[in-house]
């Protein structure tokens, strides 16, 4: 028994062709966790507490070390600064590191997030003296 070809063979057989590159498939985006209400909360009232550092409007930092060891990012774990202390001057946290941060001006800030964590969860639930 002989195979006979139905439709005749494309140009540039199997063999002639280039290989060409794999395209990879775009990356899907995660899925985001929302935040929950009373950590968003809690997220405001501390921007709105002004700098640590020099009491100018801030924003929330995520402390994600203590001193140089690195710890999960939470949102609880916030601490109020301002642009110049958290990323853009020259004595930023992101520029100098916690440690460094620490040494410069003695903030512990994982001690203070939590502080301030504890003081937010006392006044969502009505224990604020």
């Amino acid at each position: 028994m002989t195979l006979t070809r139905r439709t005749p063979m494309k140009r540039g057989g199997l063999l002639q062709r280039k290989s060409q590159p794999l395209r990879k498939a775009p990356m899907k985006a995660k899925p985001r966790k929302s935040v929950p209400a009373a950590e968003k909360r809690h997220m405001g009232r501390v921007a709105a507490m002004g700098c640590l550092v020099c009491c100018m409007p801030a924003e929330v930092h995520h402390v994600t070390a203590y001193r140089s060891v690195r710890i999960t990012r939470s949102h609880r774990r916030v601490v109020p600064l301002c642009p110049s202390h958290h990323r853009t001057g020259p004595h930023a946290v992101h520029t100098i590191s916690h440690e460094g941060f620490y040494n410069r001006f003695g903030f512990d800030l994982l001690e203070i997030a939590d502080a301030l964590w504890i003081s937010s969860e006392e006044s969502e639930n009505g224990k604020e003296d």
